[in-house]
Order: structure tokens, then sequence, then C-alpha cells
């Protein structure tokens, strides 16, 4: 259910999620009462009425009323689909950030061709995470599996760094890795290294070197109703980044708004809520 599998049912995954403890319940009391003989009056129209049994069978019905119904944002539901199957399916963390990779940071399919002792930076996943204790007992080390959307690299920090560094590598968010390649003498392909020498939320370094934030939509999306929260929502995330809406026709024309007054912190909690605003992703930022 987390990965999708029940996505073809028309009901948010979340949504569902929050519905299961009351629909298996109602299941075991239906199984219950068949084995006693019993019938329930809904449970038998459901049964005659062909889309009406649909209908009663739709699991947002089973939401209890005090329940938080709050939408997964984009990101929570990768996390979701990666912590149930390993991997993503419906998209990537580094998507929304697909426009800042090359400007931030080297593909990864790139070091693959670098030599030694060459400053880089990486920008990417982590995937996977082995630490270590080191021999003298000093501390820990660690070697990552960074993944952007070109291929994965391995990253090598050594006891100095992971100390500073750790719960960045142990979190989920998208980072930029600064360091030196290295390659590996003892693994017999040659495998390119990156020797991490410092490590930032990707979110951070792209809020710190932007300058504005635009979100694009269509005319008819633009409603009363969602500029006065597209307003509310910049007011509540303030910052030192201009705000612009682009409303335009695809084909067409196309108009650029200066949001007056309006500065704006540029992360990611901002824009997932504007993107939910408005039912897509919508927003950029440079």
């Amino acid at each position: 259910m987390k990965a999708g599998a029940f996505d073809f049912v028309g009901v948010p995954r979340w949504r569902m999620l929050l519905c299961v403890e009351r629909a298996m319940d109602r299941g075991a009391r239906t199984q219950r009462d068949r084995a006693m003989g019993q019938s329930d009056l809904f449970g038998a129209f459901a049964a005659s009425s062909g889309s009406g049994a649909w209908e009663l069978e739709r699991p947002e019905l089973y939401v209890d009323p005090g329940a938080d119904e709050t939408p997964w944002t984009e990101r929570e539901l990768l996390a979701e689909e990666k912590s149930a199957l390993g991997f993503y399916i419906s998209g990537h963390p580094l998507d929304r950030y697909a426009d800042d990779l090359a400007r931030l940071g080297t593909p990864l399919d790139a070091v693959k061709e670098m030599g030694n002792f060459q400053e880089v930076e990486v920008v990417g996943v982590v995937t996977a995470l082995r630490e270590w204790t080191v021999k003298n007992g000093s501390g820990r080390m660690a070697k990552v599996v960074l993944e952007d959307l070109t291929g994965t690299c391995d990253c090598l920090c050594y006891v100095s760094e992971y100390i500073e560094v750790e719960p960045l590598l142990k979190s989920d968010d998208p980072l930029l890795i600064k360091g030196k390649t290295r390659v590996d003498a003892d693994d017999e392909t040659k495998n390119v290294l990156v020797r991490v020498a410092s490590v930032e939320r990707l979110a951070d370094v792209r809020a710190r070197e932007s300058t504005l934030v635009t979100v694009t939509v269509e005319p008819e999306a633009l409603t009363a109703e969602r500029a006065a929260r597209l307003t509310a929502l910049f007011e509540a995330h303030p910052g030192d980044c201009s705000a612009y809406v682009k409303v335009r026709e695809a084909g067409k024309w196309e108009a650029v708004i200066r949001v007056k007054g309006a500065r704006v912190h540029p992360g990611d909690e901002l824009l997932a809520a504007v993107d939910h605003l408005f039912g897509g992703r919508v927003t950029g930022v440079a």
C-alpha cells in the first residue's frame, strides 16, 4: 500500500493507511457474522446493488473522524516507498533539484572517470551506509553509497569528518558532498571513491544561493482563494528571495507578476506546500 500497489483504487495512499485498522475490523466482523449465520443489512444491500457496492466499500468511508488527514508531501510519499521496497518508484528525491544538479555538482557517472586527488563536489542521496570502529579505537568511520540521477559513487568518511556529518549521512535528505577523489587500489576495477571533507543539505545550499522563487500556473488555477492562500504561505516563510507568479496559457501568452512585498525562504517546506496548493509541481527557484 505504501508503495502504490492499491493506487488503482483512486484513493491517496495516506488516506488508505488511515482506514486500514477499521477496514480490518470490519472484515473480521463480517467473517464472524457469516460464521454465525448472520448478515448485515448494509452488507446485503451492497452485495446486490452493483455499483452501489463499490461506493459502500470505498476505504475513505472508514477514516476515523478525528484522524489527521494531512496529505503526504512528495518527499513523504517517496520515503514511504523506500521504506516498503528499498527503492523509489514514482519519482526520486533529486527530481525537485533537476535544474540545479549540473550547477551544484559533478554528475556521479563523470566521477567514475576522474583520477586521484581531484577536488570534487557531488550531489545525491545516500542509499547505503556501512560504519565500523577503527583499529585504534579512536572512533568510527563510514562508507556510503551516494546516488544521483546518473548513477552511484562510494564516498569514504574518516573519523574526524564522520563525527560532524553522521546525522546528515543517515538522513534521507539530498546532500552536497565536497571532497577529493581517490582511486581504490584494493579494488581490481580501480573504483573511484570520494573522500568526504564536508556535507551539507542540498536544500540549505540552494536556499543560500537562490534569489527568487517562481510559481508557474495556468490562468484557471489562480483563483482568488488560491491567491490568498499563496500569499499566506509566502508570509509564513519569510526570507531573502523575491517571489514571482508566472501565469501562462501554453503556446499563447504568459505574464510574470512580482508579488509585492514578498520576501521568502525557498526551503522544501514552502515549495512542497505551494505545489500541494495547486495540485502539482509549480514551483521553481533560481
